[in-house]
């Protein structure tokens, strides 16, 4: 079987609320571009619910400190440079009075983050499992290159269908290049 994945975009954060095909599940690409103009890839997700539930959640999480943030400029340039590395990882979760002492300094390049960091979405309509398993080999293809990596938490755990049902041939189209996006996966 084969599954053609088509990402659209780059969309910026400030487009969310016009966007209507965000008005369905998929996968989906935070990144930035780098001066050698790629993009370069910050999070890979997937959702059953609508694109837009979960980019408003990203944005939630981030604006209140729960996601890492990195320096901005460091960003546009390629590096992670990490400002505040989030309250849902182990050892950071009971640092509210922290992030509560220096709120307006980190709210600052939150803000500064969602701005730099452009969205694509790949609409695909399939089981949990499958878009799971998508996701997974996306990353594990990012993961092949320190580089093209180099943005993406390696503490984010992203994991592979635990189903054995044989799973397709993906083939990737994108309008632009992203940094070790495949163009296919043999899952």
């Amino acid at each position: 079987m084969l599954v053609e994945l088509n990402f659209v975009g780059p969309f910026s954060v400030m487009e969310v609320d016009t966007l209507d095909l965000l008005n369905a599940p998929g996968i989906y690409l935070w990144a930035v571009q780098i001066p050698s103009g790629v993009y370069r890839v910050t999070y890979v997700g997937e959702t059953g619910r609508t694109f837009f539930q979960r980019v408003k959640e990203h944005i939630i999480q981030k604006l209140g400190g729960n996601y890492r943030i990195c320096d901005t400029e460091a960003l546009k340039r390629g590096e992670e440079v990490v400002v505040w590395n989030g309250l849902w990882r182990s050892g950071t979760r009971r640092k509210v009075g922290e992030l509560l002492a220096d709120f307006e300094t980190i709210s600052a390049i939150a803000k500064a983050n969602l701005l730099v960091e452009q969205l694509f979405v790949a609409e695909i309509e399939c089981d949990n499992e499958l878009r799971r398993h998508i996701e997974w080999g996306i990353v594990q293809s990012l993961r092949s290159s320190a580089t093209a990596s180099s943005l993406l938490p390696k503490d984010i755990r992203y994991r592979a269908s635990r189903d054995d049902t044989p799973l397709p041939h993906i083939v990737i189209n994108c309008p632009v290049t992203v940094e070790g996006l495949p163009n296919n996966i043999k899952l």
